[in-house]
């Protein structure tokens, strides 16, 4: 608008008719391009609720909602993606799954009747979900790694760790069963643990191995509704 009124103030001095008129097409041009390819929402108009930083996650349910102070909910909204495709959810939320990691571009489009009208656009960053890490006492491990040996004494289960980025993905996986192991005079032992819980025998065993003892332990694990996946065989020194 403001370089619409600027030809007009200056036309009549500064410019030929002819490139005027080329000006003025271009400006309407510049316009209806701007219109049809919207504008960037105002920060956190898209609220994504499966990540506390604001990431998108690959392959998963991702659940978005529009911000009722930014863009009225009284208006009949759909959104796109450039990356995936977005499903309206009940209570005013949308799904998304996005199909590939680095950006998401989400549209918002205003239903006027039979017309539609883009609102405007938001960008998300897209994310691999981590890959589940077994926990000792609620930390999340590496292999190989040390440990002290009394932190394993007193551990009354082992758990699985996803992200603390996405909430409820502590409930995702569970470990159903582990098999305890170790090197005895040249020989490999192992004990198989029928549960997540440390049983008592399995204490006693970790309680009579040497010092500077490397152990393995060999999580078997489910996921509720969702593709089973095996985490490795943990080494870990014991101290």
């Amino acid at each position: 608008m403001l370089f619409k009124k600027t030809l007009l103030k200056f036309r009549k001095f500064y410019f030929p008719a002819g490139i005027i008129f080329f000006l003025e097409i271009l400006s309407a041009n510049l316009v209806l391009c701007q219109s049809r390819l919207g504008e960037p929402l105002r920060k956190n108009t898209i609220v994504t609720h499966t990540s506390l930083r604001g990431y998108l996650y690959m392959g998963i349910d991702n659940y978005l909602s529009l911000d009722s102070n930014k863009l009225s909910t009284k208006d009949r909204y759909y959104l796109e993606s450039n990356n995936g495709t977005v499903i309206p959810d009940s209570n005013y939320q949308y799904l998304t799954i996005p199909v590939r990691t680095g950006k998401a571009r989400i549209e918002v489009f205003l239903m006027n009747g039979i017309d539609t009208e883009l609102a405007g656009y938001q960008y998300f960053t897209v994310k691999i979900v981590p890959h589940p890490k077994m926990t000792i006492n609620d930390i999340p491990i590496d292999t190989p790694t040390e440990l002290p040996r009394i932190a394993l004494m007193h551990c009354d289960s082992l758990g699985v760790f996803i992200s603390d980025d996405i909430p409820g993905s502590e409930g995702w996986y569970k470990i159903t069963e582990f098999t305890f192991g170790y090197d005895y005079g040249g020989f490999y032992i192992s004990h198989k643990n029928p549960t997540n819980i440390l049983t008592t025998e399995t204490k006693d065993i970790i309680s009579v191995t040497g010092p500077d003892r490397e152990i393995t332990i060999w999580p078997k694990i489910e996921g509720e509704g969702r593709v089973r996946i095996e985490l490795p065989i943990y080494r870990i020194t014991l101290y």
